[in-house]
């Protein structure tokens, strides 16, 4: 066999290695819009993972704008900042899935990116020993910046007016501040519902008065 072959070959078990660590997938489910300092807005994401001889380690590292906070609320530890880290979390060999909900807080209406990258490694447990997967399919020990792959979570979210009155949906999964469906209560109804709970707060203090006399 001469050294062509071996090459040939070699690079193949290479290729093959690197290509079975791709079988990573971030899809944004579902995007709950905000409510500009009431009511944060929501990310959903589906993580799934189809590589069958892999785990995963990961973390979500979000670089976001002044102007908005981000947070998660479940998966992982809640945080909030200009620069928030997740803790780590695991992930099985494939077929496994998992749901990410991001939560983003903002003083202001508008549509906002919130700059965040899905950080991931691919490793092996071998022996009793965890093998992590470099990007050029070699295995390692240590960790180190090369073991991990990125995939952008880089989003956009929309924020309206603190002075709307309703529920807020949007259209489809990925949608700004024009795609949104506004439901608004009219003014009136909502002083009548305010009318009605002030009588029946006041009706159960009558009734409280009158069964201790």
């Amino acid at each position: 066999m001469n050294k062509k072959i071996i090459l040939t070959i070699l690079f193949l078990i290479i290729l093959v290695q690197t290509v079975s660590a791709e079988g990573l997938s971030v899809q944004l489910k579902r995007t709950n819009p905000g409510i500009a300092k009431i009511k944060p807005a929501e990310l959903i994401y589906d993580i799934v993972n189809t590589d069958m001889t892999h785990q995963i380690e990961g973390f979500i590292w979000c670089r976001s704008p002044d102007d908005i906070k981000v947070s998660s609320t479940q998966g992982f530890a809640s945080g909030s900042g200009a620069q928030y880290i997740s803790p780590k979390f695991y992930m099985d060999e494939g077929p496994s899935q998992r749901a990410v909900y991001l939560t983003i807080e903002s003083d202001y209406e508008g549509d906002f990116s919130t700059g965040c990258t899905f950080k991931y490694a691919p490793y092996k447990e071998i022996n009793g020993a965890v093998l992590y997967q470099k990007m050029n399919g070699v295995y390692t020990s240590e960790k180190s910046d090369d073991i991990f792959r990125e995939l952008r979570l880089d989003k956009t979210v929309p924020f309206v007016s603190s002075e709307i009155e309703g529920d807020i949906y949007c259209s489809s999964a990925h949608c700004s501040k024009e795609d949104l469906t506004i439901n608004k209560i009219p003014k009136s109804n909502a002083l009548l519902w305010g009318f009605v709970g002030i009588l029946a707060v006041l009706a159960v203090i009558l009734l409280a008065i009158i069964k201790r006399k």
